[in-house]
């Protein structure tokens, strides 16, 4: 049921979910741990992590440098019932309200919820700039190398090859850091 607003709310089965994490304040490594742990709290079973890569900030101005990954998860929540887990688990862990371009402890995003195109005022799947982000697609490929984009349908390895020199720019960087589930 792409698109549909029947699926959003009630999913049927087990969805295939691709989440991004990242951190630019406190210690960065303990709040992705933090976040990890809360999200095995959720109805949701997580299968993958990325690596943690390194990037520094798009969209604001800040010296302090991202960690980020991204979480595979299969969860029976609906798309908007696991973004208000996730907003949830952002204020629990200190996030600010409203304040979206600026130094945060965590940020957690829908990135994919299985192939469904989603909009609603307050949640849009997939994310709306995912593809422009290195921090989202590197990741997600070392997890799940065959991933297609849904609204484009092309596979990602060939969007971060388009995007390459757009990538690089964004100065990320692999970290031998890994954390376990």
């Amino acid at each position: 049921m792409k698109g549909s607003g029947k699926e959003a709310c009630y999913p049927e089965t087990l969805k295939r979910v691709y989440l991004s994490l990242g951190s630019n304040l406190g210690n960065r490594r303990e709040n992705l741990e933090r976040a990890i742990k809360l999200l095995q709290e959720l109805p949701a079973q997580i299968e993958k992590l990325s690596k943690i890569y390194e990037t520094r900030p798009l969209y604001f101005e800040s010296k302090n440098y991202f960690y980020n990954l991204v979480v595979k998860i299969r969860t029976f929540l609906s798309p908007l019932a696991l973004f208000l887990e996730l907003k949830k688990i952002e204020f629990k862990m200190g996030r600010k309200k409203d304040l979206c371009l600026s130094d945060r402890p965590i940020d957690l995003d829908i990135v994919f919820y299985e192939d469904l195109r989603f909009s609603s005022a307050i949640l849009k799947i997939p994310h709306p700039r995912a593809l422009e982000r290195a921090f989202v697609v590197i990741p997600t490929l070392e997890i799940e190398p065959d991933l297609r984009e849904p609204v484009t349908g092309k596979k990602l390895c060939e969007i971060k090859q388009e995007r390459e020199k757009e990538y690089l720019k964004q100065g990320i960087k692999a970290l031998t850091e890994e954390l376990k589930i």
